[in-house]
């Protein structure tokens, strides 16, 4: 367990792209927020990186663990063609079986969800379950240009 704190930062100085959300209402910020979440998660789901990239703002950034190479570690993907380098080679290496929410905070200024990964291992055959924290900060666009992703085994 841990403890992430996020700050309320302004839209216009996050991404790149027109400004879509200045002077709309808190509620739809909210629910473009949710819709925008679903799309991610069913595109994780289906394994379709094209799908997940367009939520994201060409110049979006990413925390996330390493289950690609085993390491554990914390590596930073930059910008579209980073997050797509890594989705194309954690598709290959896993088949999805599910995504499950499990819990979603929507703030205009963020989301926070946690979600549960079950997959496959192509070469193994064997199943793996990661829990996945993550919090998406909306830029000027709608879309998110920061992202931090916890994945736990």
């Amino acid at each position: 367990t841990g403890e992430i704190i996020w700050p309320i930062l302004p839209r216009d100085i996050l991404g790149v792209g027109e400004d879509t959300t200045t002077g709309v209402d808190e509620y739809t910020l909210r629910l473009d927020l949710r819709l925008r979440h679903m799309r991610m998660v069913d595109a994780l789901a289906a394994a379709d990186v094209d799908a997940l990239l367009a939520e994201l703002d060409p110049g979006s950034a990413a925390a996330v663990r390493d289950y690609v190479h085993d390491t554990d570690a914390l590596v930073e993907l930059v910008g579209l063609d980073g997050q797509r380098a890594y989705y194309e080679a954690f598709f290959a290496r896993y088949e999805m079986v599910s995504v499950e929410l499990l819990h979603r905070v929507t703030q205009p200024w963020f989301l926070f969800a946690e979600t549960r990964l079950t997959v496959r291992e192509r070469s193994s055959d064997g199943t793996r379950a990661f829990h996945v924290a993550e919090i998406l900060a909306p830029g000027k666009s709608g879309i998110w240009p920061k992202r931090y992703r916890n994945l736990r085994a």
